[in-house]
């Protein structure tokens, strides 16, 4: 960064003449040779050769912002500036704002999303990157989601960017379809377009794991209104193959989609087919998946040869699952290393504050401490039980 034969770094924010200090500490070692550059005129040159700032505690990545109201219309203005630079600045500025729940409500008021459907095509891939990125914290609005679904055509283009773009773009539109699946209200508008869920499952087959685990999340939301398009695409064989990856997080995520597929009676008559309990066994003492594999054998259940098959050899096993209730517990647990991880976050994790979490995750957030947690794990072993021992004439 700085010239090795200079010292004028180290007057700081000094008014002194960087030509004098250089002069001064020639003259201190005894140089015999002194550097043209510090006499006067200087040779060569006219001004210091240190690096600087045009203006301190300036950012020229943003644009400038108004007081109030009136700048947060000027930014939204020049998301279409023809200035190219001028249209990142915006573009960074308007990522900072919809951070804040005011800033989101009011840019969302004055068709911020609107704006931002051309800039999803745009040849720059950074703009790309940042239009899903602001879409993403603006799906999470109530008053987001109405607008963006609205404009059908913003799903043909995060399908697109999904199926074509680079994959650090991929990955920010994947967040922002999660994000938009993760609503019931909007999973009915989404399923209109009639390649999502054929897309998806291509997608999950080839991309990378990181990607993946997100698209397996907005499958699981988008089977588990309409199971039926899923398994004409051959969504069932697909998870069944995913059951045998490394990572846990994609797993998971197929046996979240798997327990959606399952409550199809296709789903069911599949399940039989391939023997699927068979291939569960094995992650039953798996510690990141276990809540979830109680969840695909309760749909299983509805299924009497299955029903039977686990009455006879899982009822009792079940019932001896011991949980503890929240004033037992420690933060750890003698099943699984699942209740051990989850009790040292509890104990060491710092908890934020209301408005931060409501600016993060919007103004629905699940609250989630150590008796609800608890709580949630007994109501899903009773329902497992429950589901065992149905039986139709008395249910």
């Amino acid at each position: 960064m700085f010239c090795p034969h200079k010292n004028s770094y180290l007057q700081l924010v000094c008014a002194m003449n960087p030509r004098v200090l250089n002069k001064a500490v020639d003259q201190a070692m005894e140089r015999k040779h002194f550097d043209p550059h510090t006499e006067r005129p200087p040779a060569q040159r006219l001004e210091s050769m240190q690096p600087s700032l045009y203006a301190p505690h300036v950012d020229i990545t943003r644009a400038r912002l108004g007081f109030g109201r009136n700048g947060l219309r000027l930014i939204n203005r020049d998301l279409h500036s023809p200035d190219h630079l001028k249209q990142l600045q915006a573009l960074h500025s308007v990522l900072d704002q919809v951070q804040i729940t005011e800033d989101a409500i009011y840019l969302i008021g004055i068709h911020l999303v609107y704006r931002l459907i051309d800039l999803m095509q745009n040849s720059d891939p950074v703009i790309r990157e940042k239009v899903c990125m602001i879409l993403t914290i603006v799906a999470s609005y109530h008053q987001g989601r109405d607008r963006i679904m609205t404009r059908p055509v913003i799903i043909s283009n995060l399908l697109h960017l999904i199926l074509r773009d680079r994959k650090e773009i991929r990955y920010a539109a994947a967040v922002t379809l999660k994000t938009l699946t993760d609503n019931r209200c909007s999973v009915e508008t989404i399923l209109k377009n009639k390649r999502i869920i054929e897309d998806l499952l291509k997608m999950v087959i080839n991309d990378h794991k990181g990607i993946v685990i997100l698209h397996l999340k907005s499958l699981a939301n988008l089977t588990e209104r309409d199971q039926q398009r899923a398994l004409i695409a051959n969504a069932f064989q697909i998870m069944l193959k995913l059951f045998e990856d490394d990572d846990p997080k994609i797993v998971c995520g197929a046996m979240g989609c798997m327990t959606q597929l399952c409550k199809h009676e296709v789903g069911k008559t599949l399940a039989d087919e391939y023997d699927l309990i068979f291939v569960l066994r094995p992650y039953l003492s798996h510690s990141c998946v276990e809540i979830i594999i109680s969840a695909v054998l309760i749909n299983l259940c509805d299924c009497p040869d299955i029903r039977n098959h686990m009455k006879f050899h899982w009822d009792r096993k079940v019932m001896l699952i011991r949980i503890r209730t929240h004033e037992e517990w420690d933060g750890t647990t003698e099943t699984s290393s699942y209740g051990l991880e989850t009790g040292h976050n509890y104990r060491t994790m710092c908890i934020e504050g209301v408005e931060t979490i409501k600016n993060d995750y919007g103004d629905n957030a699940n609250v989630v401490n150590v008796h609800s947690y608890l709580r949630r794990i007994h109501e899903i072993k009773d329902r497992l039980l429950y589901a065992i021992n149905w039986k139709p004439y008395k249910h």
